[in-house]
């Protein structure tokens, strides 16, 4: 026999449509709708949701007015002060178009040549045993086992 709380978990996992129901349930299911009315006014709530949620449709949005509202604030901005054409239709030079992009080369050029000076580790310290940590050293042992890398 289910129990209420069963059923209203089958319920909330499944819905109503009684065919996606497990078929070793579906019979219990169906006994205790018969003989507890808690369980079938559930039931019913969630039929007639799923029926509304089958006809809803979504209501027609206007865009028009989204739009208008987006072009006026478009059209109420100021002329931007850096334009590249300027009213007699030449190019109008500043000093920005030039500096300003190979500024940001200079710096990543700098700190690469920074990067560069740093010592470079000499193969023969690398055997050395000083320039190990502790832990280092332990992990490094660990993969060994009589002379052999395993």
């Amino acid at each position: 026999m289910m129990t209420r709380d069963e059923f209203t978990d089958l319920l909330d996992l499944y819905g109503a449509d009684l065919s996606r129901w497990p078929q070793d349930r579906l019979k219990a299911a169906l006994a205790l709708t018969e003989k507890d009315t808690e369980a079938r006014a559930r039931f019913d709530s969630m039929l007639a949701m799923e029926e509304h949620m089958r006809a809803y449709t979504a209501p027609q949005s206007d865009l028009s007015a989204l739009e208008s509202r987006i072009l006026s604030a478009v059209a109420a901005l100021p002329a931007q002060q850096t334009a590249v054409v300027s009213e007699g239709g030449f190019l109008r030079w500043r000093p920005a178009f030039i500096f300003a992009p190979s500024g940001g080369l200079a710096v990543l050029a700098v700190i690469g040549f920074f990067i560069g000076m740093q010592p470079a580790i000499q193969p023969e310290k690398l055997m050395n045993a000083v320039y190990y940590q502790t832990e280092q050293i332990l992990v490094d042992d660990s993969e060994f086992y009589d002379g052999r890398i395993f």
